[in-house]
């Protein structure tokens, strides 16, 4: 379906260097794909995520994953496929999404006639970069109990009225830390132990999410 609609996702996107009147027919040309909370997207075309959250990973041949971003709205997805490359990475809806796909070919021409189009896409690509060398360095040095405490404060990010936010089933962290249920069981009842979490039939519920950017945040 094409987009029908004015959102916001591509104007707030790396593509806002582009003059309104461009930025309006690229909306216009893209087509909007509604991802269910749970739904895998793997190799996605070139596309702007208007809303919802995405949870970037890679998995070995077992299916064991390994979480090395997470996507909030105006990020974008299938940027390399503009470079002629692929980057082993496959997504996740960790909320109800909207992506709108674009014509490729119109922002490799749109690219050609404005270069600082190019400059934002990098940054675009280099903030992408940081999320993995980053989880990199968290899977090398940091302790369980850290990794955990990113993670949850990521999947909950959609929510920033300053509540709990939803719940979190252990399997989904399981596989967002790329660990398994039992250590993150354990893990999970020394955060509750020390208040910073509660758990129940729906999840796992953060209690104290100033306490958990300490212990994410912790540089030791």
């Amino acid at each position: 379906m094409t987009a029908s609609l004015q959102p916001d996702g591509i104007a707030r996107s790396f593509l806002n260097v582009l003059p309104n009147e461009v930025l309006g027919d690229v909306t216009a040309r893209s087509v909007i794909i509604n991802v269910e909370a749970g739904r895998f997207l793997y190799d996605p075309e070139l596309a702007v995520l208007d809303r919802g959250l995405l949870r970037g990973f890679v998995a070995d041949s077992t299916g064991r994953q390994l979480t090395v971003s997470y996507l909030g709205a105006a990020s974008a997805v299938g940027l390399t496929h503009l470079m002629g490359r692929s980057f082993p990475a496959a997504f996740q809806a960790v909320r109800d999404s909207r992506l709108l796909q674009l014509d490729r070919e119109q922002v490799t021409e749109l690219g050609e006639r404005y270069p600082l189009l190019g400059w934002s896409a990098t940054r675009e690509v280099t903030r992408r970069l940081d999320d993995v060398l980053a989880e990199a360095t968290r899977v090398a040095f940091g302790s369980m109990r850290k990794r955990l405490a990113f993670h949850l404060l990521a999947l909950t990010a959609a929510d920033q009225d300053g509540g709990p936010g939803r719940p979190v089933r252990q399997a989904d962290l399981a596989l967002a830390v790329g660990s398994v249920r039992e250590v993150i069981g354990r893990t999970v009842s020394q955060l509750r132990d020390a208040g910073m979490v509660s758990t129940g039939a729906a999840g796992v519920m953060i209690v104290d999410r100033a306490g958990l950017r300490r212990i994410s945040d912790d540089h030791r």
